[in-house]
């Protein structure tokens, strides 16, 4: 399948999903730069998608970097092999992390709701950074709008 990505080198790729709206592709992924604390640590940012499927394909064929030419076909089989049976599990985004396979680790993957009403660590965290370290209670409808707001900055 084709995606609006699809084509693009690596970078315009990962600005393009980050910039899209979380209302009109409502399935994301958080990734962050696995960078050194000594270089400033690393800088998270969420991607999002129309669906599972369509983020699968991004951490297949985009984000599974080796080396600076973008991914290879054995990371990107080997990533393909991982997400097989469970797809982006918590467990299978581990289990890419570990792999090294490329310079991003994962964090979380899930529908936007998630985010909203999840009770998750990440969920939670991401609620309460909104809060500015406030509740982690689900998010209410008078919050909705800011917070679409703040998952565009957030983690940049």
């Amino acid at each position: 399948m084709t995606y609006e990505w699809s084509g693009l080198d690596y970078e315009p790729a990962l600005d393009l999903t980050m910039q899209r709206s979380p209302e009109a592709f409502p399935f994301g992924v958080y990734v962050w730069a696995n960078v050194h604390h000594y270089f400033g640590g690393g800088t998270g940012s969420l991607h999002w998608f129309a669906d599972q499927d369509e983020c699968r394909a991004f951490v297949e064929n985009v984000l599974v970097v080796d080396g600076s030419d973008g991914p290879t076909p054995e990371a990107s089989a080997q990533a393909g092999a991982v997400l097989a049976d469970d797809g982006l599990s918590p467990e299978n985004l581990w289990i890419l992390t570990d792999l090294k396979l490329q310079q991003l680790a994962f964090d979380w993957a899930g529908p936007l709701a998630d985010l909203e009403q999840g009770d998750g660590v990440f969920p939670q965290k991401v609620r309460a950074h909104f809060r500015e370290e406030g509740s982690t209670g689900a998010i209410a409808p008078d919050e909705r709008d800011a917070f679409i707001v703040f998952l565009g900055e957030y983690g940049i």
